[in-house]
């Protein structure tokens, strides 16, 4: 009886931390809610809006995704989603590049 309960304590524990590290990198973007602010001129309400957004959209997500793991099995799903940094990588460049643009050209009118 001891060692079923020694093994699953190590499971529990090896879970936990990976879902400690997995949400970690989710909600540790509140580190960047002064530079960005700064650096762009926004207030905390429009960063605060651009990460609950993402809670959104990733919580709506997620019965369509286990439903694509139910049917295809988790491989195909998760190949997938490799595709999406990338997309919302691109999304985000071209949206600082773009304010970087309306920063410099009100920097040229003056």
């Amino acid at each position: 009886m001891t060692s079923m309960w020694r093994t699953c304590g190590w499971v529990l524990l090896g879970s936990a931390l990976i879902l400690a590290l997995s949400l970690g990198v989710r909600h540790g973007f509140g580190l960047f809610l002064a530079p960005m602010s700064a650096e762009f001129g926004w207030g905390r309400e429009t960063f605060a809006f651009a990460i609950a957004l993402q809670n959104l959209i990733w919580g709506l997500a997620q019965p369509f995704t286990g439903a694509l793991a139910d049917r295809f099995g988790a491989a195909k799903p998760k190949r997938s989603t490799r595709v999406m940094p990338l997309i919302s990588g691109g999304a985000a460049a071209r949206t600082a590049l773009r304010t970087l643009e309306l920063k410099t050209d009100e920097r040229c009118e003056r």
